[in-house]
């Protein structure tokens, strides 16, 4: 780090951080000190990196909240919402904004500020929450992570995007690619992670039971504790519905965030795409990049605790047809760890039809290759075989034999000595 940035860290009123490109804690100031209530020895040099949190609770806690999201290391300057530590779940908060210093060529360092905001009231007390519900809050944001999706650079920043605000989002895909998971991790990623995420699955629910969730008594449409609504399938939903959803959220003061998932966009009025498809974000089918699906594999498998596959296995997956996406996947990784503890895949913890298809593949590879062939041998034994026949039909009668053949005789005695016959052999 230069000294014009080491000064003006140190300098400054507001708390800050500057981080190594590896996510190492070089330098934090005096106001950082203040606000955390540790002294910069306690942190200095170790990892703001979850996988490598080390040392006291306390100073394990803030280093968590200083940890870049993986977004700053595409290039992006980052504001995200912690809750104060050792607390897991907020308010108050801590707004936290990183911002990468690049060179042409990689990310050299990042800088951190944080910035306090909804600061509790001692007056005020506040309604405590069961360990039990922040554990089980805290392994939903785990999990439903942008990070820990895979996306690729467009799709990451349309999420990004669509989770600062509150815009109408429409997430179109195949069936079992992620639509759900990407929402979750939309809404607890952004704005809205303090409030509910409601599941509404169209195929599985008549109208009335829609409408009623919706738009009843302590309807779902009204309610402040919800932050988005994920509405499965809209193309399912009857045209009269679609209309009262566009006309309710239109007149609505402060309505939830509304993410449509869908397979197709048939039977959906124009004035409910008009409304909802603001922002959209497309999800191809596995099959359609057939050459990320080691990767996605290997993505895959980490979240199993396994470490690799064999190279039968990843030529076997590269070369199925994945119908049902993501969701087929999961399911088969799920599987496999449940009775297999080693940490390598191998071609026995496949299941069957993955099995016959990587029989398949090996046999197909193993067959031999075929001659190549010999078109100047071919035409000459027939030749030879034509030649026979006409001699037996004349009975071996040389001149008989070149008129029937439509050559001259000599030709004809050239060719019974180049292929070894004689007149004898038509007889």
């Amino acid at each position: 780090m230069s000294q014009a940035w080491a000064e003006l860290i140190g300098e400054s009123q507001q708390a800050m951080f500057f981080l190594s490109r590896r996510r190492r804690v070089r330098m934090v100031n005096a106001s950082w000190e203040a606000l955390t209530g540790l002294k910069s020895e306690s942190v200095l040099q170790e990892y703001a990196n979850p996988r490598k949190l080390e040392g006291p609770a306390a100073v394990r806690a803030v280093l968590q909240v200083m940890a870049p999201p993986k977004g700053v290391f595409r290039g992006r300057v980052m504001t995200v919402r912690r809750a104060i530590p050792p607390a897991r779940l907020g308010p108050p908060w801590w707004e936290v904004t990183f911002i990468p210093l690049q060179n042409a060529t990689q990310i050299t360092g990042i800088i951190g500020l944080i910035h306090p905001i909804e600061k509790p009231k001692p007056d005020q007390p506040t309604k405590g929450i069961s360990p039990n519900l922040i554990n089980l809050r805290q392994g939903h944001i785990k999990q439903h992570s942008l990070d820990n999706l895979g996306l690729n650079d467009r799709q990451f920043a349309q999420a990004e995007l669509a989770s600062s605000l509150k815009t109408p989002l429409w997430i179109q895909g195949p069936q079992g690619i992620g639509k759900q998971t990407l929402a979750r991790a939309i809404h607890h990623f952004g704005i809205t992670t303090e409030q509910a995420f409601i599941l509404i699955d169209t195929p599985a629910l008549q109208p009335y039971l829609i409408r009623g969730l919706l738009f009843g008594h302590n309807g779902l449409a009204d309610s402040p504790l919800v932050g988005t609504i994920y509405l499965r399938e809209p193309a399912l939903l009857a045209a009269d519905l679609q209309a009262e959803l566009v006309e309710w959220w239109i007149t609505h003061p402060n309505p939830p965030r509304i993410i449509n998932g869908s397979t197709t966009f048939e039977n959906i009025i124009p004035s409910y795409r008009d409304a909802f498809q603001i922002l959209q974000i497309d999800l191809p089918a596995l099959s359609a990049h057939p050459q990320n699906l080691v990767a996605i594999w290997q993505r895959e498998l980490q979240k199993f605790d396994k470490i690799e596959s064999s190279p039968e296995v990843l030529q076997t997956i590269t070369h199925y047809s994945w119908p049902n996406n993501l969701r087929e996947m999961r399911a088969i990784l799920a599987e496999i760890a449940s009775h297999s503890q080693k940490p390598q895949v191998t071609f026995d913890d496949l299941p069957n039809h993955l099995k016959a298809l990587s029989v398949s593949l090996q046999s197909s590879s193993n067959l031999p290759k075929p001659r190549p062939i010999q078109l100047d041998q071919i035409l000459e034994q027939v030749e030879k075989r034509l030649i026979e026949q006409t001699l037996r039909k004349c009975r071996g009668d040389q001149t008989a034999t070149a008129e029937a053949l439509g050559i001259h005789r000599s030709r004809l005695l050239r060719r019974l000595q180049a292929l070894g016959l004689t007149a004898s052999q038509g007889d």
